[in-house]
This record gives C-alpha cells, structure tokens and sequence, in this order.
C-alpha cells in the first residue's frame, strides 16, 4: 500500500519555508473566492490564475499592495 507523502516534508525537499508552506496549505483548502488575509498571501505566492490571469477574488491592486 502506498503512503501519501507528508505536504511538509515535501515543502521541506522543495526548500520552501515552513511558514510559506503553512499558507499555501492553509489558503489552498479554503473556498476559491475566500477573501482572507491567508487567501490574499496565497495569490501573491502563487501568482495569477493560468487560465484567468486573475487573483482569484482578489484584484491586482490587492495583492501588490499587501
């Protein structure tokens, strides 16, 4: 049977920061148009959408400001 691979040990292979990690993690399991402050770290980490090109519920604006 195989395991799943621990999301944090393969931040940690990939030499993102715990904390980075904790994020996208984080932001990754809410809802696409969640506006909290983790979600708007998240799009700044990741970028825009591929197939959108957009922040998800977040302008451009949003995000360069921080």
């Amino acid at each position: 049977m195989e395991r799943a691979i621990d999301p944090m040990a393969l931040a940690d292979m990939l030499g993102i920061p715990k904390d980075e990690a904790n994020v996208l993690l984080t932001g990754g399991d809410h809802a696409y148009d969640c506006r909290c402050d983790t979600c708007r770290e998240m799009w700044r980490m990741i970028g825009p959408d591929p197939d959108t090109g957009e922040y998800g519920p977040f302008t451009a604006e949003e995000i360069e400001a921080g």
